[in-house]
């Protein structure tokens, strides 16, 4: 008993720095729950997208991150009239719009039509992301295209 005492001090001795930690790899892995969170409460969020489950889910998704405002609108024509209302820090839209291209209204904000900063920031969530729809939409001024289906 006191060899495998002696060897158990000894090998503590000459351990890692992270060897205290008796956990597996896998247990180890950090969890949305322990990570520590962003405070997104002063951010708001304009959603514009014509499927009305998706902007549901947006709006859920958004809430889990403690974004402090999020509005959201199902088409490009509504969200011109709407827009300067929200005054969002963060546009998130598809450019695939019923009623209406995405890309119009992107032209729109950035030219400082919209009643909203025409240096806001401007995220694509689309399911179509080939080289020339994402130069097409940086071209038009979107700050970055997301991949759907998003997840937290």
């Amino acid at each position: 008993m006191a060899g495998k005492r002696t060897r158990i001090q000894g090998a503590e001795a000459h351990k890692p720095a992270n060897a205290g930690d008796l956990r597996t790899p896998a247990q180890r892995r950090m969890f949305v729950r322990e990570v520590p969170a962003f405070d997104l409460s002063g951010i708001s969020l304009y959603v514009i997208n014509d499927n009305e489950f998706l902007r549901a889910y947006m709006e859920r998704l958004f809430g889990i991150m403690r974004v402090g405002h999020v509005a959201t609108c199902g088409d490009p024509i509504t969200a011109r009239d709407k827009i300067a209302a929200a005054n969002p820090d963060i546009v998130m839209l598809d450019l695939d719009l019923a009623g209406g291209d995405g890309l119009d209204l992107v032209r729109h904000i950035r030219r400082g039509e919209a009643g909203i900063r025409k240096d806001v920031a401007i995220l694509v969530a689309s399911a179509f992301v080939d080289r020339d729809y994402v130069l097409k939409a940086r071209n038009a001024g979107i700050n970055w295209t997301l991949v759907k289906p998003l997840t937290f």
